[in-house]
């Protein structure tokens, strides 16, 4: 076993020898870096213009007339937070559009399931949470909330693209929390998971 050992560092040894060796010879840090570079440019460009798509795909789905909107099957709805000012300093846009919409989509009787991202200290305030829970249910559209737990695994997507990550210090939703919001969405006549 020792053999083993030492022929497996000889081994790793070399080959960081020949990597240091390619790497004078070929500038192969430079280049790598200048394509993470390159990358990273790219995905910041691609979230803006995700970010532009979902503003432009909120606002066509405004737009939707009641013979478009009949075409519709099922619609997966997010609500961030009943409360008008927290949702405009969470989302950095009024809230009532998408009660309005939620609401036409309850009058053409258009199924919805409402998602629900539950961040502790910023979506988990009970009384909040019960006006979203009374305001799905009077709906009568929505199926089923699923209520999404906060959690930390997107982390590295905000360090690569290099833009600020303002949650970092926020822990992940604990399931006691998650099990109480689902209660309080159940308690309002929902099914809630």
């Amino acid at each position: 076993m020792a053999d083993y050992k030492e022929k497996l560092d000889e081994w790793q040894q070399a080959a960081r020898r020949k990597a240091r060796e390619l790497d004078e010879k070929y500038s192969i840090s430079d280049l790598v870096g200048e394509g993470a570079k390159a990358a990273s440019d790219a995905a910041k460009r691609g979230a803006e213009t995700m970010a532009s798509s979902a503003d432009r795909l909120r606002a066509e789905a405004e737009r939707l007339t009641d013979d478009e909107l009949e075409q519709i099957d099922l619609v997966l709805l997010d609500i961030k937070t009943w409360d008008p000012e927290r949702h405009e300093r969470l989302v950095g846009k009024p809230v009532g559009p998408t009660l309005h919409f939620a609401r036409r989509l309850a009058q053409q009787k258009r199924k919805v399931w409402l998602r629900y991202v539950l961040v502790p200290n910023l979506t988990d305030d009970e009384a909040d949470i019960n006006e979203t829970a009374n305001f799905a249910a009077s709906l009568g559209v929505v199926e089923r909330v699923d209520v999404l737990p906060f959690h930390q695994l997107g982390r590295h997507k905000w360090q690569k693209l290099d833009i600020e990550y303002k949650l970092s210090d926020t822990p992940p939703a604990p399931p006691d929390l998650v099990e109480r919001v689902c209660k309080q969405f159940r308690a309002a006549g929902l099914k809630a998971y």
